[in-house]
C-alpha cells in the first residue's frame, strides 16, 4: 500500500502546481500574448525534460533499483517545488522545471509493483 500512497502523494503535489503556473507567468511577465507564449514555452520545456529524463531514468532504475530511484525521484520533486515556490523571475521558473529530468515517481512505482507482484499461472 506504500507504493500507492507514494503515487497519490506525487499526483496531489504535481496537480496542485499546475494551476499555479499561469498565475506565476502572468505575475512575472504580465498578461497578454507574451504571457501565453511564455507559458507554452515553460510547459514545452518541462515536457522535453521529462521525455529526455525518462529514457535515462529507466537505465538508472535497472542499475540501482527502485529504492534509489524513489529517493532520487522524490528529491527532484522536492527541489522542483522549492524552486517553484521561490520563483521571483522567469529564469527561476524555468529552472524549477530542470529537476523534471530526474522526477519519475510513477516509473519507480510501476517498477516496484512489477517486482513485488508474484507471477500468475501461465
Amino acid at each position: 500500500w506504500l507504493i500507492y500512497a507514494l503515487m497519490a502523494l506525487h499526483a496531489v503535489c504535481y496537480q496542485s502546481q499546475v494551476p499555479l503556473e499561469p498565475y506565476l507567468v502572468d505575475s512575472l511577465v504580465g498578461k497578454g500574448v507574451e504571457a501565453t507564449a511564455t507559458l507554452a514555452r515553460l510547459q514545452s520545456f518541462h515536457q522535453v525534460a521529462q521525455l529526455v529524463g525518462c529514457v535515462a531514468f529507466g537505465g538508472f532504475l535497472d542499475r540501482y533499483g527502485c529504492r534509489a530511484g524513489l529517493l532520487v525521484s522524490y528529491s527532484a520533486c522536492a527541489v522542483a517545488l522549492l524552486l517553484l515556490s521561490q520563483s521571483s523571475s522567469i529564469a527561476v521558473l524555468f529552472l524549477s522545471k530542470v529537476p523534471a529530468i530526474c522526477a519519475h515517481p510513477y516509473l519507480c512505482c510501476q517498477t516496484a509493483l512489477s517486482q513485488l507482484t508474484p507471477e500468475g499461472p501461465a
